[in-house]
């Protein structure tokens, strides 16, 4: 997740997702099905999360609610300093747009697009600027050991069987 900071108060949350008694509960024709059941997590900002579990035990859901694509049948959860309960469909989409990113195990990326050119592309959805895109996209190659695929780079350097 992207995280900005507070420009009205100037400081950083302290975390950048809070869940306190989480639920998320969908309804069948069997009736109710209870996915999540009173989840608390606290993940701190620049804090690396992994979660993995069973088919069915509520990854995907727990990840939606983070992502303010769905929203929880009970509890709190505050996502970037903001309370999705509060949120409307617009408030959750500039959230979503502005500040949350996922990276998904099954990726997207464009063939004919360098490493770098498909993270610009990402970048490009919350309206930042060339220079801070470009910060950002270096950034991420470095943290995921691509660093050869910088623009500098010659492009065959960071093909290793890659769709970059």
């Amino acid at each position: 997740m992207f995280w900005q900071r507070n420009k009205n108060k100037g400081v950083e949350e302290k975390y950048v997702v809070e869940a306190i008694g989480v639920e998320r509960t969908y309804q069948s024709a069997a009736g109710p099905v209870r996915v999540l059941k009173g989840i608390d997590l606290d993940v701190a900002p620049g804090q690396l999360v992994g979660l993995y579990g069973p088919s069915g035990s509520g990854k995907t859901t727990l990840l939606n609610l983070v992502g303010a694509l769905d929203q929880p049948t009970a509890g709190q959860l505050i996502v970037c300093g903001k309370d999705l309960n509060r949120l409307g469909e617009r408030g959750r989409g500039l959230l979503r747009r502005k500040q949350i990113g996922f990276i998904f195990q099954s990726y997207a990326l464009l063939a004919t697009y360098t490493a770098f050119e498909n993270i610009d592309l990402a970048l490009r959805l919350p309206g930042l600027g060339f220079r801070e895109r470009k910060r950002r996209a270096l950034a991420a190659l470095d943290a995921v050991g691509l660093g050869a695929c910088r623009p500098s780079q010659a492009k065959h350097r960071c093909k290793h069987g890659h769709p970059f």
